[in-house]
């Protein structure tokens, strides 16, 4: 197998490969670490979420009647 082309540096040794690659010839072929893609996926929408809720209250509170 060829070197590591990403690495998700999440402290979790055992899926923190993303990418890895392997030459072949003029080829370079690519495989994805299902779990440590998934686990990814999981944290970043998490994140996604707390951002999304971040910028919902920041819009209350601009848009807040300031009469009250």
């Amino acid at each position: 197998m060829g070197g590591v082309v990403a690495k998700w540096s999440g402290g979790d040794q055992r899926t923190g490969t993303l990418v890895t690659k392997e030459r072949r010839g003029r080829e370079q072929i690519g495989y994805g670490n299902v779990t440590a893609l998934r686990r990814a996926s999981r944290l970043l929408a998490a994140y996604e979420q707390v951002w999304r809720d971040r910028i919902h209250a920041i819009d209350q509170l601009v848009t807040e009647d300031p009469g009250r």
